[in-house]
């Protein structure tokens, strides 16, 4: 009985350690036909969801688990067949509490975004304008300038999670290879209410 005890105790440590485990999360999406190939050693891969015949034109890749109170340097890559644009989305990963309907909110910071391989507007996110970053899709809140220490060189970041990403449109060209590089750090965690 004792041993059955610890197990489920040991369970029950392991699932609540795991439900605070962060990873940032990048989808790219191609525009019409432009098909996008993982690198080799690559994190992004094409995604495993929708039509079969529409994966080929987006990818989806997460760090490893994210240190609480630091940043971490993560680095996504991809190369496209064709010249053409993708979106580049920041996110967090998806994660969804047993018996519940929504999913929990993991929210990440974003700060110092590059992109090697395309043009990225803005990675800093230190120009502003209606308090949005300037060259990205994403809602005021989430623009942070306080509140956090940010990482050398930067003064701001963007807050992201699954259903509530930011975004921005770069230009490729055929088989160059696109790596977007930038600094994250865990930010938030809200279990699902229902």
């Amino acid at each position: 009985m004792k041993k059955l005890l610890a197990a489920v105790f040991t369970l029950a440590i392991g699932s609540t350690v795991f439900a605070q485990q962060f990873n940032a999360r990048v989808d790219v999406y191609g525009n019409k036909d432009l098909v996008l190939k993982p690198v080799e050693k690559g994190s992004l891969r094409n995604i495993s969801w929708g039509a079969a015949e529409k994966r080929k034109f987006s990818m989806t890749g997460a760090s490893a688990n994210l240190p609480k109170d630091k940043w971490t340097k993560v680095t996504f890559a991809f190369v496209p067949e064709q010249d053409g644009s993708v979106r580049i989305n920041l996110m967090g990963q998806w994660r969804k509490t047993k018996g519940k309907k929504q999913i929990d909110q993991m929210w990440i910071y974003f700060s110092s975004v590059s992109v090697e391989g395309a043009d990225i507007k803005n990675g800093n996110f230190s120009e502003v304008k209606n308090g949005v970053p300037v060259g990205w899709s994403c809602a005021k809140d989430q623009y942070v300038t306080e509140g956090v220490d940010f990482p050398e060189g930067s003064k701001a970041a963007v807050k992201v999670w699954h259903n509530k990403r930011c975004s921005q449109t770069v230009t490729v060209k055929a088989g160059q290879t696109v790596t977007i590089t930038a600094y994250v750090r865990p930010a938030e965690y809200i279990e699902a209410s229902e």
